[in-house]
């Protein structure tokens, strides 16, 4: 089958979890020997008359889509710009020549990808639409929130009214009231990780970490992944710092991700608790480096407030670490039946305290079991593979395109 895949982001041009999602379906689609082209949007593109680029790598296709440059004071809007003058040009170009037997579209409210579904739509292929979790809109301003609910219920609609299925990559997102009249065709597929990666311990022998930052060899560390903003929750670490230090003088807190514009109020808040030197901010670092912090640390934590799946806890866990979480989300209801998780209670701190305690003094140890077998990428792809036999194929494309 020739599967065409439309995506926000790829690495190593990612900002989350996302790229790791793309990179692991195209590549297990490989594996199962379906053709398979990846376009995906290039957010650190410098002009708007960047052409679109291709290449071949182990016998996937990929063109790279150059995005309008977003404004580097607002970070959040990488990845949700639409793409350039040549990419609107080409885009529709390139669909036709491929001639897919079918496309999978990810990530809702993005104007490039809800112009790739119009564009599907014209030429007559069918497409599957996965959402993995709703933008929330910044407060920037009462007019960009007007046209973002504009362009949600009008083209964002119509996007999902045109797709054959609908996939979600958690029961929290599919149970979002902006599905109540696409509930037939919708499916829940969870994400997954490639375990592999996570085994080879070979890679990282060499680094020390504690040298790496200047810490001593008895400090304790506490970590965290993701994209540094709000939704994340690291505020909630920083705020309750000062009450492990009393027992755990030597803590330290890793927050491992791309700034996407909160990072000076961590700076701030860690400031004011007079702890700033107690959080090290890593950016967005090689992922060899990244496993090895999570493997040395003595807490891992996702304390977001919101999560639509929560691909960093399902890192913690084949890195071999208790996941302390909120649960919020989706990421209860693929957590729950883990021994290996802590939750906690985002409204209350002792709560947050009490967990953290409970690793730190041993109370709660990592237990060997087959849970994450259940997000192995190969199921996964299966699982799509089926959605794609039951979607069929249109090759009658119209002739939109000179």
């Amino acid at each position: 089958m020739k599967i065409m895949l439309i995506v926000p982001e790829y690495p190593p041009y990612n900002i989350g979890g996302g790229g790791i999602v793309y990179e692991n379906l195209a590549l297990n689609l490989n594996k199962f020997g379906h053709k398979v082209t990846v376009i995906w949007g290039y957010y650190p593109s410098s002009s708007i008359f960047e052409k679109i680029t291709q290449e071949e790598i182990n016998g996937i296709k990929f063109f790279r889509v150059p995005e309008i440059p977003y404004l580097k004071s607002k970070p959040f809007l990488r990845t949700a710009m639409p793409p350039n003058i040549s990419g609107l040009i080409s885009l529709p170009k390139i669909i036709k020549k491929e001639k897919p037997d079918l496309i999978h579209l990810h990530g809702y409210g993005l104007p490039y990808i809800t112009f790739c579904s119009i564009i599907s739509h014209l030429l007559n292929i069918h497409y599957l639409f996965t959402i993995h979790g709703y933008p929330k809109t910044p407060e920037i301003n009462k007019v960009f929130r007007i046209i973002w609910n504009i362009y949600d219920k009008t083209l964002m609609k119509s996007a999902l009214h045109h797709s054959k299925k609908i996939t979600c990559v958690s029961k929290w997102i599919a149970e979002d009231e902006r599905l109540d009249c696409f509930q037939d065709k919708v499916k829940v597929i969870y994400n997954g990780i490639n375990q592999g990666k996570f085994l080879n311990k070979k890679k990282n022998n060499d680094i020390n970490i504690y040298k790496k930052f200047h810490l001593s060899e008895n400090s304790q560390l506490i970590c965290s992944v993701g994209r540094i903003s709000k939704m994340k929750g690291f505020h909630m670490v920083i705020n309750i710092l000062p009450k492990l230090l009393n027992d755990f003088p030597d803590v330290y807190y890793f927050i491992i991700g791309a700034d996407d514009g909160y990072k000076r109020r961590l700076e701030q808040i860690a400031g004011e608790k007079g702890i700033k030197n107690r959080i090290i901010f890593t950016g967005f670092i090689d992922e060899v480096i990244k496993n090895k912090i999570i493997k040395e640390s003595d807490v891992f934590i996702v304390p977001s407030l919101w999560e639509p799946f929560g691909l960093t806890a399902l890192e913690g866990l084949a890195l071999e670490k208790i996941v302390i979480t909120s649960g919020e989300g989706g990421l209860k209801e693929f957590l729950s039946d883990c021994k290996n998780v802590l939750f906690y209670d985002q409204n209350d701190d002792a709560s947050i305290v009490t967990a953290i305690k409970k690793v730190l003094n041993g109370e709660k140890k990592y237990q060997h079991d087959t849970y994450l077998q259940t997000f192995n990428w190969e199921h996964i792809v299966q699982e799509y593979v089926q959605v794609y036999d039951q979607i069929g194929m249109n090759k009658k494309y119209k002739k939109v395109i000179k």
